[in-house]
Formats: structure tokens, C-alpha cells, sequence
């Protein structure tokens, strides 16, 4: 697959995530958010990780190269890593468990959306 195709696949289920934000149903938000950024880390990437440590590896790989070719800053990089990681853990979450999302998750879920709104954006100027 190719740069754009991964970038229109994170653009879809970013646009899918938001509309299931008005919703209200942040448990289906938070598995489109964190493949439209696995989508997004891609559509970087020439040969992605493959295998049982692609999602692990993804993000340290597209961090390094970002970082390389001077695409986002130390700061915007360590923001996306963080909404990575916060993502899988509230995939895991609302996959996996019986607890709801509190008023202060769904609040970090609609920043993430700006902020891969932001990503996407700069990545489709490129």
C-alpha cells in the first residue's frame, strides 16, 4: 500500500471516531482512533514493522524518522507517542473490561482527535 492510501484509511475512521463522539459512544471511539494513528504511522513509514511487534515497533520507528526527516518537533513527537500509548491502553480498556470510560478519558479521547486531526493534516501536505 501506499502513502495515501494509509493516510485516507486514518482519515476515515478519524472522521468515523468523531461522529461516534457525538454519539457518545467513546468505547468504539478509542479502537478508530488508535488505528487511525497506526494508519497514519504507516502511511510514513517505507517497510512498516511486520509481525507480532509491529504495533510496538511502529511508534519508535515513526518517531525516529519523523524525527530525522524534521517532520514534527521533539515536543509534537512526544505528544503523539504519548496519545499512542494512551490509545492501546484505552483500547485494551474498552475492549477487554467492564469499566467505563470516566468524564476525564473521554476528555483526553476528544484531544487526541484534535491532535490526530493536526498529525494527519500535516502529513497529507507533505
Amino acid at each position: 500500500m501506499n502513502k495515501n492510501v494509509f493516510l485516507a484509511k486514518a482519515s476515515s475512521k478519524l472522521n468515523i471516531a468523531e461522529y461516534a463522539v457525538q454519539k457518545n459512544e467513546y468505547e468504539a471511539v478509542t479502537s478508530l482512533l488508535y488505528f487511525a494513528l497506526f494508519h497514519t504511522m504507516q502511511s510514513v513509514i517505507d517497510n512498516p514493522p511486520q509481525g507480532a511487534w509491529k504495533h510496538v515497533a511502529i511508534a519508535k520507528v515513526f518517531n525516529s524518522y519523523c524525527f530525522q526527516q524534521q517532520i514534527f518537533s521533539r515536543t509534537m513527537l512526544a505528544n503523539i507517542s504519548r496519545m499512542y500509548h494512551e490509545l492501546y491502553e484505552f483500547r485494551k480498556q474498552s475492549d477487554y473490561s467492564d469499566e467505563l470510560f470516566s468524564d476525564e478519558i473521554k476528555q483526553k479521547i476528544e484531544q487526541h482527535i484534535t491532535l490526530l486531526h493536526e498529525v494527519v493534516s500535516c502529513l497529507q501536505q507533505l
